[in-house]
């Protein structure tokens, strides 16, 4: 197989139909590689322990056999062949993936010296790319905790949270996601006291419809990334990162392309792992006329009259537990004027610091008024999470 032939390639699939055993010491991995287009083997992919001279490669089979220390297991494998991004996977959780399946993507995407129009269809490729491999890169079911943070003008919420998500990332429409999503405040303070009804609102939930991988109606959504306009930044790196740095905007929004019902102007930039093709980063502003988005209303109620203006900004990060991508963190601000005319700020912020497997037992007794007392003892000991 010639280098060409690798750069056409749209996908490779590297296939560890592994099986190990242990003599002494030792673990032997046995697999293969092989073209996910062609079905074909691919010979001489290079496999190597880091920080080790321990390797091998594939033969003209595309098979090959790899013995590992097992005091070694803590290193990692790097897999690579020419043409295509080098994929990294520690020893261990190698050893345990049944099957092992691991995906390695070609560096097909030059962008530096492509003219305008090729490089466009090139950044739509790699976002449908990136859409198509969410199930396979982000975590299923999963749950953990979680620190939340809400402002009104001078009023401050905080929550430690109990979150569940009985899917995961294996469904992105907005009834799923909503349904299995769930969160319980364990502990509050505020810095005011509850005077009604609104006051006493916990709206994580909003943040919700900002997990760009989550849901559908954004930049990832396939049917209707065509309707977006794209460019690529500077940027290169991200937190150590080889990545796309991708420019998106909408001429035309509307509740089908960005989830919000009276959107006005959408804009954003998302970060992609080069090497999975993964999303570390999303960073959308928008503009609507009053906040509606997926369905949601503000935690301000009825916060600002149709033909009024409501600006928005939320950035969303993701990233690894044990192999597989989740939200991190969800950082959110938004701006509008009541019917006095006032401004009214408003911010959000979401860190999941904690992920456990999802256990059915752990019930979630999602509530969205939350009145109970501070207990100072637990926030004294508290660190919110960076």
């Amino acid at each position: 197989m010639n280098k060409h032939n690798l750069h056409s390639s749209l996908l490779i699939l590297v296939f560890f139909c592994c099986s190990f055993w242990t003599s002494g010491q030792m673990l032997e991995l046995k697999g293969k590689v092989i073209d996910a287009k062609t079905q074909k083997s691919v010979e001489f992919a290079n496999l190597g322990v880091k920080e080790t001279y321990i390797g091998t490669a594939t033969d003209f089979n595309g098979e090959f056999i790899i013995s590992i220390p097992n005091s070694q297991l803590d290193k990692t494998i790097r897999i690579s062949a020419v043409g295509y991004s080098p994929k990294e996977i520690l020893a261990e959780e190698l050893k345990n993936m049944q099957p092992c399946i691991i995906k390695l993507f070609p560096q097909a995407y030059d962008l530096g010296s492509v003219e305008v129009t090729a490089k466009s269809k090139k950044l739509y490729g790699i976002l449908k790319t990136s859409s198509n491999m969410i199930t396979d890169n982000y975590i299923g079911s999963y749950e953990g905790l979680a620190y939340y943070k809400q402002i009104t003008q001078n009023n401050t919420t905080e929550c430690a949270i109990h979150y569940s998500d009985s899917t995961g990332y294996t469904s992105r429409d907005f009834s799923t996601s909503n349904a299995s999503r769930r969160f319980e405040c364990k502990e509050v303070r505020r810095n005011y006291a509850i005077a009604g009804l609104k006051d006493g609102i916990i709206s994580a939930e909003e943040l919700f419809n900002f997990d760009v991988v989550r849901v559908r109606a954004n930049v990832l959504d396939v049917e209707t990334m065509d309707e977006f306009d794209l460019s690529l930044a500077e940027k290169t790196s991200y937190n150590s990162d080889s990545v796309w740095v991708i420019n998106y905007s909408l001429k035309n929004p509307s509740f089908e392309t960005t989830g919000d019902k009276r959107i006005k102007s959408y804009k954003g930039t998302i970060y992609i792992n080069m090497s999975d093709y993964a999303i570390l980063r999303n960073e959308l502003h928008a503009e609507s006329s009053a906040f509606f988005h997926g369905g949601k209303t503000s935690s301000t109620g009825s916060c600002c009259t149709t033909n009024s203006n409501y600006s928005y900004s939320a950035i969303s990060d993701y990233k690894k537990h044990n192999g597989k991508y989740a939200l991190y963190k969800i950082s959110y601000t938004g701006e509008y004027q009541n019917n006095t005319k006032s401004t009214v700020k408003e911010s959000s912020l979401w860190i999941m610091y904690d992920y456990n497997d999802f256990n059915k037992k752990n019930s979630v007794n999602q509530k969205y008024f939350v009145s109970k007392d501070s207990d100072q003892t637990f926030w004294k000991r508290f660190s919110i999470p960076e």
